[in-house]
């Protein structure tokens, strides 16, 4: 029976590994423009924007 389970189990988990490389793209992008904003870093935080990107703030002010 565990044999059954591992045998089940173990391909089942090793699609988990196997991202597609465009999506770490995006996380490590998205992973950089957090930190950039984390570290009010304004230079990268806007850099890592694409040039028809439109800023809306949290602020009315901003």
């Amino acid at each position: 029976m565990n044999k059954f389970l591992l045998l089940i189990m173990l391909p089942l988990t090793m699609g988990l590994h196997a991202q597609d490389p465009q999506k770490k793209a995006v996380h490590q992008i998205l992973d950089q423009w957090h930190e950039a904003a984390d570290n009010a870093d304004i230079e990268t935080y806007f850099g890592l924007m694409g040039e028809q990107s439109v800023f809306i703030g949290t602020d009315a002010m901003e």
